[in-house]
């Protein structure tokens, strides 16, 4: 979406608690039952405030994913897990569908004190 457009695209995002998905009882909290065989993607925005930057080093990331992944912070990507390399589509497909859970560890330190 253009930039022009991004705080009212974010502010139509609806909220849910994670884990979120479907098919999976007594682990996904955010239910999902429209997706399988709706749509692929499923987008998350998570706000944080840093109270004082001048102390700020880096950021560590843990994610939990069935599937794939890709993270951008401020428009940017920091990471990404079990996708292929460029651009993906919003309703892009992985070629090998991976059923089970992985645990994703980052540190990034690329952070600038702005």
């Amino acid at each position: 979406f253009a930039a022009a457009d991004r705080e009212a695209v974010l502010a139509a995002i609806p909220a849910g608690t994670a884990p979120i998905g479907y098919g999976e009882p007594g682990l996904v909290v955010t239910d999902l039952p429209d997706m399988s065989g709706g749509y692929t993607s499923v987008f998350f925005r998570k706000k944080f405030n840093v109270a004082d930057k001048s102390v700020l080093t880096g950021l560590t990331m843990e994610i939990v994913y069935d599937d794939g992944f890709i993270v951008w912070i401020n428009g940017v990507e920091v990471a990404r897990g079990n996708m292929g390399a460029g651009e993906i589509a919003y309703n892009g497909v992985l070629e090998e569908d991976n059923v089970c859970f992985h645990v994703s560890r980052f540190q990034m330190h690329f952070l600038t004190r702005s």
